[in-house]
């Protein structure tokens, strides 16, 4: 492939120099995610959309003129090269978060991601052929996600879930197919089938154990039905831990004498701070109390501040300042919340409850063993 005029090459660029770019491009989109939270908090939902339309555009507008040079006097590319964009531009219209802002910063993953996809072929592709190099970039652009967004469950003022990492294999599936339409890579080398498939076997396996990590640490939740204060809600926590949380809590904000507003805690968070998942957690029903109450919804407002005062205490006494005496009245008087049907907060809906710790596990290490087994039956069979 790099002898052909017209395609991008590696002519020039060692192997370690290019598995370097491809590690300094997963490291810059790390290092680079606390910022954004802080970016969005500084200049609002409104403000940072100028800023990334303007990366969009840009972006955009480089693609076009790298590819006008390099396709010079070569119609035939601007076919897949027009596939392409279509593809690429109907995924990037149709994502949509949210909200739009988030929308927003999900297409930037778009882009980041297709990137890191051409990276990994540009860094690899002598060593992997044909089909393994596509599946391979596939399976390192999910386990990139995979760190992506846990370093952002970790970071106070980012959010990391599963549905992200989902967002980042289609933008990886989009680089790839760049690499096929556009660039159209020669096969010289390809090994024996069986030698591809038991290596692609074996990069499912580490994806599986990656990705059974990450539903382990991020994604896994606590229903708490709390019948007798008529409320059910979603924690990372059970019950027990709760109490332990509030306990550990108290104990440090009466050693310190902490006070807190809600509206300026986690703006307050150093850059690379470990979120307080307790903490944040509480905010967020304090967040969505403010909000029913705003919106005239009492039994909402009153559901909320039932889970904050039985299960949040530490917090609430902390609080400052708090609500005026009388909406703490009116939120204890309020009817309608009842033990036969709890009424379900909204918050925390991100986690998965529907599955036990077990669950998961028994489910991530059966579908490992069996690509082992059959990576390792392949290996004997060549």
């Amino acid at each position: 492939m790099d002898q052909d005029r017209g395609r991008p090459g590696t002519r020039g660029f060692p192997e370690v120099l290019r598995i370097l770019v491809l590690a300094l491009a997963l490291a810059l989109i790390l290092l680079t995610l606390p910022y954004v939270g802080r970016l969005r908090a500084a200049l609002g939902d409104e403000g940072v959309r100028l800023p990334l339309f303007i990366l969009f555009t840009t972006a955009g507008l480089g693609f076009l003129a790298i590819h006008l040079r390099l396709f010079r006097g070569q119609p035939a590319r601007w076919f897949g090269l027009g596939l392409f964009l279509l593809l690429f531009g109907l995924v990037f219209v149709l994502l949509k978060g949210p909200n739009p802002v988030v929308g927003l910063v999900e297409k930037v993953h778009l882009l980041e991601y297709s990137v890191l996809a051409v990276l990994f072929w540009w860094a690899f592709h002598r060593r992997l052929s044909g089909t393994q190099i596509y599946v391979h970039g596939l399976l390192f652009t999910m386990l990139a996600g995979l760190l992506d967004e846990y370093v952002q469950h970790l970071l106070p003022l980012r959010v990391g879930e599963i549905r992200d990492v989902w967002i980042n294999l289609v933008a990886g599936g989009l680089g790839l197919l760049y690499v096929a339409l556009v660039i159209r890579p020669r096969s010289d080398n390809n090994p024996p089938v069986g030698v591809a498939w038991r290596n692609i076997l074996v990069g499912t396996a580490i994806f599986l154990l990656a990705l059974g990590g990450f539903i382990h640490q991020v994604q896994l939740g606590y229903l708490i039905v709390d019948r007798k204060a008529g409320v059910s809600f979603k924690s990372r926590f059970d019950r027990d831990g709760l109490g332990k949380q509030n306990r550990i809590h108290r104990l440090h904000w009466r050693e310190t004498g902490a006070r807190f507003n809600p509206e300026e805690t986690v703006a307050g968070y150093r850059t690379w701070a470990v979120e307080d998942f307790f903490l944040t957690e509480a905010l967020r029903h304090i967040g969505a109390r403010n909000h029913h109450l705003d919106a005239e919804r009492p039994v909402m407002a009153a559901m909320e501040q039932k889970i904050l005062l039985r299960h949040y205490p530490a917090v609430m006494k902390a609080l400052h300042p708090r609500l005026p005496d009388e909406v703490q009245s009116r939120l204890r008087t309020q009817p309608g919340l009842t033990p036969e049907a709890p009424l379900p907060s909204t918050e925390m809906n991100q986690l998965f409850t529907w599955i036990s710790l077990s669950g998961l596990w028994s489910v991530i290490l059966s579908a490992t063993l069996l690509c082992l087994t059959g990576a390792l039956l392949l290996h004997r069979r060549n």
